[in-house]
C-alpha cells in the first residue's frame, strides 16, 4: 500500500501574507491561519504557523498578484503537503508547502464557505486590489 501526504484547511490568515526569498533565490509566500479545534470545553483556535506558498515557473509574478488579497482576517481554502527543513541550527521544522490556495472571503464574513466554490475566475488574472478596496468577486 502507498502513502499520502496531503492536508487541507479552511481557516483565516493571522496577518497579511508576506513574500520572502529562500537562500536558493526563490520567491515564495508564507503566512499562518486560525482553525477551529472543538473540544469538551467548545471551540477554540488552532494555529497554523508556518503555510509557505511557492511561485510556480510558469507564473513568476504570481505572488506579487496574489499577496494584496491576502490580508488579516480573509478566509482562504489551502491544499498542500507536510515537508520540513533544519533551521540555522540544524533543527527540524515542520511546515505546510501549499500547492493550492483559494480565496473564500474577507475578514467580514462570518459563515464558512464550501471549498469547492469558485471565486469567478482566478485571482492571478485580475488587477491587485489597493487595501481599502474590496476584491471584485
Amino acid at each position: 500500500m502507498g502513502s499520502l501526504n496531503k492536508i487541507q484547511l479552511i481557516g483565516k490568515l493571522g496577518q497579511d501574507a508576506e513574500i520572502r526569498t529562500a537562500s536558493t533565490g526563490n520567491t515564495f509566500l508564507s503566512f499562518s491561519i486560525a482553525t477551529e479545534k472543538y473540544t469538551n470545553k467548545g471551540k477554540e483556535p488552532l494555529w497554523h504557523n508556518d503555510i509557505q506558498f511557492w511561485s510556480q515557473k510558469n507564473k513568476p509574478d504570481a505572488l506579487e498578484k496574489l499577496a494584496p488579497y491576502m490580508s488579516k482576517g480573509t478566509q482562504i481554502y489551502v491544499e498542500g503537503a507536510l515537508d520540513y527543513y533544519k533551521d540555522k541550527n540544524g533543527v527540524k521544522k515542520v511546515i505546510i508547502k501549499a500547492y493550492n490556495i483559494e480565496l473564500l472571503g474577507n475578514k467580514s464574513d462570518n459563515k464558512l464557505a464550501d471549498p469547492n466554490a469558485t471565486t469567478g475566475g482566478s485571482v492571478l488574472d485580475q488587477e491587485p486590489v489597493r487595501k481599502s478596496e474590496e476584491p471584485p468577486f
